[in-house]
């Protein structure tokens, strides 16, 4: 990993951990009440992009990354056992499922071929889970 990145990622992972600590208004918050703020976020970024304006788009970007690295301090705070790592490697295993045309020899040529092949990984992984979750 580039040496920008890793210091960009220990400066933003030291800034969740006293903003928790340190700023009355984050320790009271929960992963409840910090979720509720995601859709707007999420509605944010929309019109950035929509906007065409750059820096507008990295902006959004970074909010919805605050509230990835936010949840990810709170379940920290909480004990729940994960970090962003965790976080990184959960989304870098349900993309690799659900691209097996890129990462496991299936073809698709077009878009269209892309998505039934999409639907079909993606309810296969959520059969899985259920599975996982009555045992």
């Amino acid at each position: 990993m580039e040496q920008k990145l890793e210091q960009a990622i220990a400066s933003m992972q030291e800034m969740m951990e006293r903003l928790v600590t340190e700023c009355p208004w984050n320790r009271e918050q929960t992963a409840e009440t910090i979720a509720a703020y995601a859709p707007g976020e999420g509605e944010e970024l929309i019109a950035a992009v929509a906007s065409g304006k750059e820096a507008d788009i990295r902006d959004e970007l970074g909010d919805l990354l605050y509230q990835i690295l936010f949840q990810v301090e709170l379940a920290k705070k909480r004990g729940a056992g994960w970090g962003l790592s965790e976080v990184i490697e959960g989304m870098v295993k349900k993309m690799t499922e659900r691209h097996p045309h890129v990462f496991a020899g299936e073809k698709a040529e077009t878009a269209a071929d892309v998505i039934p092949i999409w639907q079909r990984v993606k309810a296969e992984q959520k059969k899985r889970k259920l599975e996982l979750e009555s045992e």
